[in-house]
């Protein structure tokens, strides 16, 4: 729910950026579903040879207790593929600055809910010789706190408002 709201966020941010999502020569960007993954991301890589994946990797509490949640992105490249005239001509390397600025301070996914995220590393994760990819990996991490507010709906005078079967009407920040 909270996680997934991240996410989506995360993605959207990029998908919102013309350089990923260009008609003809954008970047395939994927929340991380480990059940369907590894077929969205062989057809993203086939059509394109590049592909960003996007991923709850850890969370934590600090010394606070607050959540601090990294998030990896992962920069899966084919460059025969995407370094041909058909493929996007964006590297692998250039996909992960371009993240970077697009998720740097002062954004935040939702500020009401995500501090703004922290750049932590980037670094080259792999290389496949037998598939001639490579996979270029950038981390970051965000805090939030993990409680639950819940407000009683109420009238002026502090009377609960109720629904037609007497059940008090409830506001959370997270959908149910």
């Amino acid at each position: 729910m909270i996680f997934d709201d991240l996410q989506s966020a995360l993605v959207a941010r990029l998908n919102w950026d013309a350089y990923f999502s260009e008609p003809t020569i954008g970047v395939t960007a994927l929340a991380e579903n480990r059940m369907d993954l590894l077929s969205e991301l062989d057809i993203a890589l086939a059509k394109g040879g590049l592909a960003v994946v996007v991923a709850i990797t850890r969370v934590i509490l600090d010394e606070h207790g607050a959540a601090l949640v990294t998030i990896t992105l992962q920069v899966h490249e084919i460059p025969l593929i995407n370094r041909a005239a058909s493929g996007t001509q964006k590297t692998a390397l250039g996909v992960l600055v371009k993240a970077k600025s697009l998720w740097d301070k002062p954004w935040s996914p939702d500020p009401d809910v995500w501090s703004h995220l922290e750049f932590v590393r980037f670094e080259l994760t792999g290389v496949d010789e037998e598939y001639a990819r490579v996979t270029w990996t950038i981390e970051f991490q965000v805090r939030t706190y993990l409680e639950t507010v819940v407000e009683v709906l109420a009238t002026a005078s502090g009377r609960p408002l109720a629904t037609a079967s007497g059940a008090q009407l409830l506001v959370s920040p997270t959908a149910p």
